[in-house]
């Protein structure tokens, strides 16, 4: 059924399946059953059942008759066993290549911490109530109540801290339907925000009026902050606008920060809000309603940033950007294996 394969793994010694599923049992003399497995599930062999499919287009099924009839490429088993060994060794390459990107990221990201003088934040623990006086209680939140009560709520840096509303203008999104036509203004998702780089062709089709253009634009260097999302770790994830986008404006799931001080790196400040010490002023601001938690304008105002000179922004975001060029270099050339 849609080119559903099931590989039973050796440590499954017996198992019962649906009507639904015919069980075939390979011939080890003649087939591997990795090399089998692989080869089922190639794009060339799941073009070959959907062509070999009958049936109305929710309960599409390929017949036993039909199935047997497909022909493969059947190597000698001691070349489908090599053929099996290049495949692995190649994938454990891509894997190391995988891992290896992944530390050059981390390890970009402790340098950039110790250079602001950032110790990461404790574990807390996480319990399902908590005991707090109200006059440490900023609002009603559990994850305020944890925060307050544990970490401080300022950046713990050896650097001198300021309110990131000094230094920047907040703004709230366009709070308007998207437009059920096609249209020349186009309004990201939110979900284009929340993975920590800007994905803009997650998108849709926006009213276009003049009011929307002057108020919601976006400007290279704009800072996109994830205002309400069922997932506490999404909210006030940020994500950088890399070029002006004319056609384009941003939602009101979404904040929009943008630098109007140059003691402040754009680059810097997305990064910045990333880091540990930074998300745990955000998720204590977080409040919570109808099963989402929120930040508002005010609070990414209060936010409490360590500020060092220009040129060490420079630098840090210079040596982050560089990490990350290497790590997807390393990524591509894992895919591409």
């Amino acid at each position: 059924r849609n080119g559903a394969i099931g590989l039973l793994p050796p440590e499954i010694k017996q198992a019962v399946v649906t009507s639904e599923y015919p069980v075939l049992v390979p011939d080890s003399k003649q087939v591997d059953v990795r090399y089998l497995a692989l080869l089922l599930r190639s794009p060339n062999f799941q073009h070959l059942l959907k062509q070999a499919a009958s049936g109305t287009s929710g309960r599409k099924r390929v017949h036993g008759d039909n199935f047997a009839d497909l022909e493969i490429p059947l190597p000698e088993p001691a070349e489908q066993r090599q053929l099996l060994d290049g495949y692995e060794k190649a994938l454990g390459n891509a894997a190391k290549l995988d891992a290896d990107a992944l530390v050059l990221e981390h390890r970009a990201i402790r340098e950039f911490e110790a250079a602001l003088g950032l110790v990461p934040p404790p574990d807390l623990p996480r319990k399902p109530f908590q005991i707090a006086q109200f006059k440490n209680m900023d609002r009603w939140s559990h994850e305020c109540v944890l925060q307050n009560s544990l970490v401080s709520k300022t950046a713990d840096s050896a650097l001198a801290t300021a309110a990131l509303g000094d230094y920047v203008e907040v703004t709230h999104g366009c709070g308007a339907s998207p437009s059920p036509r096609t249209t020349k203004l186009e309004v990201l998702k939110i979900s284009a925000a929340t993975r920590g780089e800007l994905r803009p062709s997650e998108k849709k089709f926006a009213f276009d009026r003049p009011e929307f253009r002057r108020r919601f634009d976006l400007r290279r260097g704009d800072v996109l902050l994830c205002r309400v999302n069922g997932t506490l770790a999404y909210v006030g994830m940020s994500a950088l606008v890399e070029e002006d986008m004319s056609d384009m404006i941003f939602p009101d799931k979404l904040i929009r920060v943008r630098v109007k001080d140059s003691a402040l790196l754009p680059d810097y400040l997305w990064r910045l809000l990333q880091l540990p010490n930074m998300r745990v002023q955000i998720e204590s601001y977080a409040r919570t309603a109808v099963g989402n938690y929120a930040i508002g304008s005010t609070d990414v105002a209060e936010f409490q940033i360590p500020l060092p000179p220009i040129q060490t922004q420079h630098a840090l975001t210079k040596m982050l950007r560089e990490s990350r060029h290497e790590a997807a270099a390393k990524r591509s050339e894992a895919a591409r294996r």
